[in-house]
């Protein structure tokens, strides 16, 4: 549970943005529940903690961020029967060795990887080559 409420904290920090996206879909209300939740740290709450997570990680299936409370690892594999963004969202590690994410609508140009030998990104979701 703390690693999950890590990876929502350190992605709210990162890109302030994802925030207002939670907040046009209506998850603004759970979102806040949460942060106070974890705030109040009281061990006898973690079931709400959890529940509260479960259900930010469904608004992030909704905004297009199905990474929001975890750590994963690489581009997300679309989910067969599950809804995907018709448009890219974010660019991903080109190598699927880290979880780095960088949202489209916060980046200038193509992000780069160093590890990667300098490729670019990855879009997410994964963009379809056929017609």
């Amino acid at each position: 549970m703390q690693a999950r409420v890590a990876v929502l904290c350190q992605e709210l920090s990162r890109w302030p943005t994802i925030r207002e996206r939670i907040e046009a879909v209506g998850g603004v209300a759970k979102l806040d529940e949460l942060l106070v939740a974890v705030t109040a740290a009281r061990p006898s709450e973690d079931s709400l903690i959890r529940e509260l997570l479960d259900e930010v990680a469904r608004i992030g299936d909704t905004i297009g961020l199905p990474s929001l409370t975890t750590e994963l690892r690489g581009p997300v594999p679309r989910v067969p029967g599950a809804r995907t963004p018709r448009v890219q969202v974010a660019w991903v590690c080109p190598a699927a060795r880290c979880g780095r994410v960088e949202l489209v609508e916060d980046t200038r140009a193509v992000p780069t990887c160093v590890i990667a030998g300098g490729a670019r990104l990855a879009p997410y979701p994964p963009m379809s080559t056929s017609p």
